[in-house]
């Protein structure tokens, strides 16, 4: 494929974003596009309570209408929903996952497909987000900031398997004839959603992963920057606890995800979600014995978090791990 060949999907994802999307549709009528076939936004209002669809209309229309811009409105708030439902609207060759408080740099179209097409095992490149913020940042920021979607993903440009697996949604980007297979193929997502006053998600991992099951690369791309703004009240120590908590609660579902990819699970056993649990808590007796101090009050919290999400789960989960074995047969 040659690049006046390639067509992008843009897909934007917003929730109340009236006071957000102005740099956000800025940046995007900035971006280099002279080079493809054609370039087009989906804009997926999920559920707002604002006049976010037309503040989208109305903003665009005034910034020259650069591309195409469709707006689909959903009836209730859902992020892996809201993120589906601009993937499978998508009709580009390369689709991006845009946040409403994300501003891409003018170059972020040719550097993604640049690299899509020299590297036919790429399946999904992620970029490098840069805070911007109106305040200054907390102590703690630098060192949590990968949780935030605004530090380098890798220490350099290249796959991030084995060290990472995954890269974050903001900025990402996925081959969509491969999207197009794994959905074919009965893909879909087990990770709770975000949802109004509910930190949640993880839909952006197990794409990776159904990604990686198909046999195709997960990269990460330095030259890739996109700035993400980052709101006073995400900044504070009781958000950071939401965060943390949120990633969490994905534990037990990450892990499962690796576990299979690497064949260290490849059949489920009755009451497998019970097994799972003895095996935390046979964790938690040995962990003295074999962690640093300083690390064993964290890791105690993770691991009776991952306790909790298996206990709510039980009903459904042998039947999820069954599922991810089937599926990456499926798709192999």
């Amino acid at each position: 494929m040659k690049i006046q060949d390639v067509g992008i999907s843009i897909s934007l994802t917003t929730y109340n974003g009236v006071k957000r999307l102005g740099n956000t549709l800025f940046a995007l009528s900035k971006l280099s596009i002279d080079k493809f076939k054609f370039v087009e936004l989906i804009v997926i209002d999920n559920a707002s309570e604002d006049d976010t669809s037309s503040f989208v209309e109305k903003t665009w229309r005034e910034l020259g209408d650069k591309f195409t811009c469709k707006i689909v409105k959903l009836e209730f708030n859902n992020l892996t929903l809201a993120r589906k439902t601009g993937m499978d609207l998508a009709i580009g060759d390369f689709v991006i996952t845009c946040d409403d408080d994300n501003s891409f740099h003018s170059n972020y179209l040719e550097v993604g497909v640049g690299y899509f097409l020299n590297n036919p095992t790429i399946g999904v490149i992620g970029g490098q987000g840069r805070i911007v913020s109106e305040i200054s940042l907390p102590s703690w920021f630098e060192k949590y900031a990968y949780y935030y979607g605004c530090a380098p993903q890798a220490d350099q440009t290249g796959n991030v398997y084995p060290k990472r697996n995954v890269v974050y949604g903001a900025g990402m980007w996925h081959r969509n004839s491969v999207y197009k297979t794994i959905s074919s193929a009965g893909f879909k997502y087990l990770m709770k959603s975000r949802e109004i006053g509910k930190l949640g998600c993880g839909d952006d991992s197990e794409l990776c992963w159904a990604f990686k099951f198909a046999g195709y690369d997960v990269w990460y791309v330095e030259d890739l920057v996109f700035n993400h703004h980052i709101t006073p009240h995400r900044l504070t120590e009781e958000y950071l606890k939401q965060l943390l908590n949120y990633h969490g609660i994905n534990g037990p579902y990450t892990n499962l995800h690796h576990r299979i990819f690497s064949n260290q699970l490849t059949s489920v056993k009755s009451f497998f979600w019970l097994r799972e649990i003895i095996h935390y808590f046979l964790y938690i007796i040995k962990s003295p014995f074999i962690l640093p101090k300083n690390k064993l009050k964290s890791e105690f919290s993770r691991v009776i978090q991952s306790i909790k999400i298996l206990w709510r789960d039980k009903s459904e989960y042998d039947t999820n791990v069954q599922y991810l074995i089937d599926f990456k047969k499926s798709v192999i």
